[in-house]
């Protein structure tokens, strides 16, 4: 059994450094998310879906509007709201909006009330800090018209990155086998206590997204983007490998070919996905909860035959 490392009290886990600020491991997750390591998933969407640009997109926790003016940039719609919880983070988005057409509210999620018809809802790396998903992601599915899009981008991985004991394991001896410069000597599973106090809504029902969504939103294209083995790693600790030496762009070639291949054996969960969906007609919803009731409920011969019935 692998034993959980304590951190130092210097460590930020919140001010961080990103396995995605490597370019090679952008280019692997748009491998995995559009089939091209070239093409990041913005254009992408931009080309399947909105050749014809949405009228009305909403960006749930938009943070400083990063996302919104990519995608208005590319014409993937007309107009765009966002909302945050964080004055600072939606003042700064209005003074960066630059005369485009975006709307901003300071709301919680728990608060933010859809106001009108949005064809196209974009969430990224947002639901992993909600608390009651079915509520949100309710509103949001009641707020879109049939034929609208949510899309997603966002960390899926263990609630508040509590990996298994395996998992960990996994990570530590990829860890130790790299060359010294290149390993991490943070935590590779973060104490609970410290995920909570350095921020409490960090990851706290990441593991419930997906299954979650499929409540609301008929899912149309999903691809899991890994991350199990490099994340971890990757984190606040890029520096040897931004220097692009041939160790480093070695050393980063076999840690990602590790993720894939510890992925793909299913070895390792993948932390993060790219999955878009419409919106259920609020009958499939209705018959979704009742297939879910009575799969909890005790599996005795009443209840087997009710739901032999259901389905």
């Amino acid at each position: 059994m692998s034993s959980e490392q304590k951190p130092d009290s210097s460590v930020n886990y919140y001010q961080d450094k990103y396995w995605n600020d490597l370019p090679a491991v952008r280019a692997y997750m748009s491998e995995n998310a559009t089939g091209d390591p070239a093409l990041w998933w913005i254009p992408y969407f931009k080309q399947r879906y909105a050749k014809v640009p949405f009228k009305r997109a909403l960006v749930i926790g938009c943070g400083n509007g990063r996302i919104e003016r990519e995608m208005f940039d590319a014409g993937i719609a007309t107009k765009f709201e966002g909302f945050d919880c964080g004055k600072h983070h939606i003042e700064e988005a209005k003074k960066l909006c630059n005369g485009r057409p975006f709307e901003y509210t300071i709301s919680t999620f728990a608060e933010f009330s859809p106001h009108g018809e949005y064809d196209l809802v974009i969430n990224v790396a947002a639901l992993h800090h909600v608390d009651d998903l079915s509520a949100l992601l309710e509103k949001i599915s009641r707020s879109m018209p049939p034929d609208g899009l949510f899309v997603n981008w966002d960390y899926v991985g263990p609630n508040r990155n509590q990996y298994t004991d395996n998992h960990l394991e996994l990570i530590e001896k990829t860890n130790s086998s790299l060359p010294k410069r290149f390993r991490t000597s943070l935590p590779l599973r973060v104490p609970l206590i410290d995920m909570i106090n350095g921020d409490p809504t960090e990851a706290i029902n990441s593991a419930d997204i997906l299954p979650t969504f499929e409540q609301f939103f008929e899912t149309i294209e999903r691809h899991d983007l890994g991350g199990g083995i490099a994340y971890q790693i990757l984190w606040n600790n890029i520096d040897e490998f931004e220097k692009n030496d041939t160790e480093a762009r070695d050393t980063l070639e076999m840690l990602l070919k590790k993720d894939h291949d510890l992925t793909k054996k299913r070895a390792i969960p993948s932390l993060f996905s790219f999955f878009i969906g419409r919106p259920k007609r609020p009958s499939m919803i209705l018959y979704h909860n009742q297939m879910n009731y009575y799969r909890n409920l005790s599996t005795n011969d009443e209840n087997k035959k009710t739901l032999s019935l259901l389905q």
